[in-house]
């Protein structure tokens, strides 16, 4: 629900990163745009991935290789 509420404050969903982490590291951490498959814009050429490449960014970051990449990906949004 927070992960709605949150991005919905900006104004849009469509460009937020989401995380479900396990900081024990005993069981996989979930990284995912927060939008869903968006069916209704398939094929218009019209997609925005910031929020999967956004998501990517921090998963490298939580994984600890994300000095260099993660700065990257978070720069060039």
């Amino acid at each position: 629900i927070l992960s709605d509420l949150g991005p919905a404050c900006t104004g849009t969903i469509g460009i937020a990163p989401s995380a479900n982490l396990n900081p024990d590291r005993t069981f996989p951490s979930l990284f995912e745009a927060v939008h869903g498959s968006a069916p209704d814009i398939y094929g218009k050429n019209i997609a925005n991935p910031i929020a999967t490449i956004w998501a990517g960014a921090m998963m490298l970051d939580f994984l600890g290789n994300g000095d260099a990449r993660y700065q990257a990906a978070h720069d060039g949004i």
